[in-house]
């Protein structure tokens, strides 16, 4: 009975917020340097490989990062219906395997979504479609930028 009582607690505290803080890997923006943050409202680490800038023709730098919930969306039901999407893949863990990172080729049309939002026409600047490769995780240290970058080329 205990240990049933205990598994319910577990499994609550798991579907409600973490035990403890997420700590990601951040890319300083001045320096560019790899540095570690711990931060409470961390919900998922993510990393953006190096890419050549469609536009530009300039190669972007990699770039490590913490999510947070306020990141997900702009209203509190479309965070948690986000927050859920990456972790129902996330949470896959079994003995002998486990799920370490989400990996996403998106596409963002953002004058579609800005007029979907209702936001005012003065992104103009902006281009109306952007292409992003990224991956996303749910536990301390995962977005290890040398791991995947090494990862990510030999494979």
């Amino acid at each position: 009975m205990l240990a049933f009582q205990l598994v319910k607690i577990v499994g609550f505290l798991a579907i409600v917020g973490r035990l403890d803080a997420l700590t990601c890997y951040r890319t300083n923006e001045d320096t560019h340097e790899i540095e570690e943050v711990e931060d409470d409202d961390f919900v998922f680490c993510q990393y953006f490989p190096a890419h050549m800038n469609a536009k530009t023709k300039q190669m972007e730098p990699a770039v490590a990062d913490g999510v947070t919930i306020e990141e997900l969306g702009d209203e509190p039901n479309e965070r948690l219906q986000e927050q859920k999407k990456f972790e129902k893949f996330l949470q896959y863990d079994e003995p002998g395997y486990r799920l370490l990172n989400l990996c996403l080729y998106e596409r963002y049309d953002w004058a579609k979504v800005w007029k979907q939002k209702g936001y005012p026409q003065m992104f103009r600047g902006t281009p109306s479609v952007e292409y992003q490769f990224r991956c996303i995780c749910n536990f301390s240290r995962c977005n290890d930028p040398e791991k995947l970058k090494s990862y990510l080329q030999t494979n």
